[in-house]
């Protein structure tokens, strides 16, 4: 079992994910990122606009900025303080041309080895 742990999302240190002229992805996971079992929790920064393909439950927090999320029934926006929850299998959209800070909570957390990240490209 993994010790309890607190974390300052202001102290992460992101690790940048590129996404060309597009723009730019940079995310921080201190939970789950080895165990497909586990829960996986980070933080992470969107800007600019990407398609993205969840083979993963996501629950966002937003912090600060705003994201709209743009898929087949419409238009998703979560702006500071708002919650939003995509569920798995979900294709869409991540726009946020000013930027945004969101605190982020997945299953299963080893998203990197299960999802298509980075392949897609960018979307314009």
């Amino acid at each position: 079992m993994c010790p309890i742990e607190t974390y300052d999302p202001d102290d992460a240190v992101l690790a940048d994910y590129p996404f060309g002229a597009a723009g730019t992805v940079k995310s921080w996971q201190p939970l789950g990122a080895a165990d497909p079992a586990s829960l996986g929790a980070g933080v992470c920064e969107y800007r600019g606009v990407f398609q993205w393909d969840l083979h993963y439950e996501a629950v966002y927090y937003m912090i600060s900025g705003s994201l709209t999320v743009i898929d087949e029934d419409g238009e998703h926006c979560v702006g500071p303080g708002q919650i939003m929850t995509i569920p798995k299998g979900s294709k869409g959209r991540y726009v946020s041309r000013e930027g945004c800070r969101l605190f982020w909570a997945i299953f299963p957390g080893n998203w990197e080895e299960i999802s298509d990240f980075g392949i897609n490209g960018p979307a314009t």
